[in-house]
């Protein structure tokens, strides 16, 4: 029954904050639960062939998104800073991903990474993090031949004739 119009803007900014936090503390039980439910995920009776289709669905998310919950979930019993963050709703999950992927390249940059997340935009974190997970790479030359030959270019002409051009 909530009406917007009704508000004032600073009850509009306390109500945001509440149901924000709110949204924080459920999307950190979801991604809690996620690796649990990745671990018994049975194709037979959930009627998806994986966990990730699975909760893809059941979420309303992309299948990226849902990969992203069950690899995040995955590594949090070892990233006890990120995992408590989460569980704090301090971060959120698009934070915890990309601190959580890059911290499992490099464990010392967990408590400096998740003082970062409150702090910077989320594409700022996301920069950041893939320079802790560059730094890290054990063999960077055999990463840069590998992303020379995933490079592609790709020009065309779609169903409502805009000219596009995709570019990797």
């Amino acid at each position: 029954r909530l009406d917007p119009d009704a508000v004032s803007a600073s009850t509009a900014r306390e109500l945001w904050a509440v149901l924000d936090k709110s949204e924080r503390f459920c999307a950190a039980g979801k991604t809690l639960l996620a690796r649990r439910l990745g671990q018994t995920h049975r194709p037979e009776q959930a009627g998806a062939k994986t966990a990730i289709e699975d909760l893809a669905r059941r979420s309303g998310t992309s299948t990226g998104a849902a990969r992203d919950a069950l690899d995040t979930s995955a590594r949090l019993p070892g990233q006890p800073g990120v995992a408590g963050a989460l569980r704090r709703g301090e971060m959120s999950l698009a934070q915890a991903a990309v601190i959580s992927a890059a911290v499992a390249a490099n464990s010392a940059e967990e408590h400096r990474l998740v003082e970062l997340a409150r702090r910077v935009s989320i594409p700022e974190l996301r920069e950041e993090c893939a320079r802790v997970r560059a730094g890290a790479d054990p063999d960077p030359e055999a990463t840069n031949r590998r992303l020379h030959q995933a490079r592609r270019l790709r020009r065309y002409v779609d169903g409502e004739g805009f000219w596009n051009l995709h570019a990797k």
